[in-house]
């Protein structure tokens, strides 16, 4: 009877040890999906981070062209075709399938993808001690395009300054990137303003 114990005692030593192995190696993956994970959170959480920046910095260039808008004492002072960044009605379209904003010239009757550089827009003139912190580290400067949208014509005035009185409808689109060029936000508002 002891014999049987002894040995039936020596057949469990071994078993500690195997038990004690794949603890240690389930811990050790457990360790490195958490490390994993960890990774990845911060990952997507810096790219939300740096779109959320683009996205501020479009609304930062649709604020600048309104602010634009509301500059022009009359009709004939936006200037479209001769100013960077003020069009005709019926210049620009939006193209859905590429999420690009396409412009048509008399030059260039295709419609083209706008590049949003100092040729096609205007820069978003911001002062600096006014950004806040997180926009100081966008990689360009937001940007915007006004297009004159539609006319609604009144009776309403006694003046006349670019035909006749009413109220303009404008589109402002505007661009801006995050930290990185990579992020980009396209936003785009229809503005109304009227001049007699």
């Amino acid at each position: 009877m002891t014999t049987r114990w002894r040995l039936h005692r020596h057949n469990e030593a071994g078993s500690i040890l195997v038990i004690a192995m794949v603890s240690l190696a389930l811990l050790t993956v457990i360790g490195i999906a958490a490390i994993t994970t960890g990774t990845l959170e911060r990952e997507i959480s810096g790219n939300e981070k740096t779109y959320q920046e683009a996205f501020y910095a479009a609304e930062l260039g649709l604020a600048a062209g309104e602010t634009t808008l509301e500059s022009f004492p009359s009709r004939s002072s936006m200037r479209e075709g001769v100013q960077p960044g003020s069009y005709a009605s019926g210049t620009l379209q939006f193209n859905a399938e590429k999420y690009q904003l396409e412009i048509k010239t008399p030059a260039d009757p295709a419609w083209r993808a706008v590049m949003w550089t100092e040729d096609h827009t205007d820069a978003a003139k911001i002062d600096k001690n006014k950004v806040p912190d997180g926009l100081s580290r966008v990689a360009d400067v937001p940007r915007y395009i006004i297009e004159e949208r539609e006319f609604v014509p009144d009776s309403i005035g006694f003046g006349v300054t670019y035909g006749k009185p009413g109220v303009y409808r404008f589109t402002i689109s505007a661009h801006g990137t995050g930290s990185s060029k990579a992020a980009q936000a396209l936003l785009e508002t229809i503005y109304a303003k009227r001049y007699d």
